[in-house]
């Protein structure tokens, strides 16, 4: 398991987490939230997943959390 903390304990990024998973489900890609602010973005691939899986997922990810964040 991978997890990514949107924010901090003071500002967390609630909104924004929400949105991210939205949008990466619409592409495909189910990945969860937790944390005490629910603000902590959670990848738990399987064990058989490829190099093309992984490369596609964070490809998408770096997409969306840029669209969403401001982030390049």
């Amino acid at each position: 398991m991978q997890a990514i903390e949107l924010g901090s304990d003071a500002n967390p990024m609630i909104d924004e987490t929400d949105a991210i998973l939205e949008q990466m489900k619409d592409h495909g890609f189910l990945i969860g939230k937790t944390g005490l602010n629910r603000n902590v973005l959670t990848v738990m691939p399987p064990l058989v997943v490829s190099d093309d899986d992984l490369t596609a997922l964070c490809d998408r990810l770096q997409q969306v959390m840029g669209d969403i964040c401001g982030w390049a």
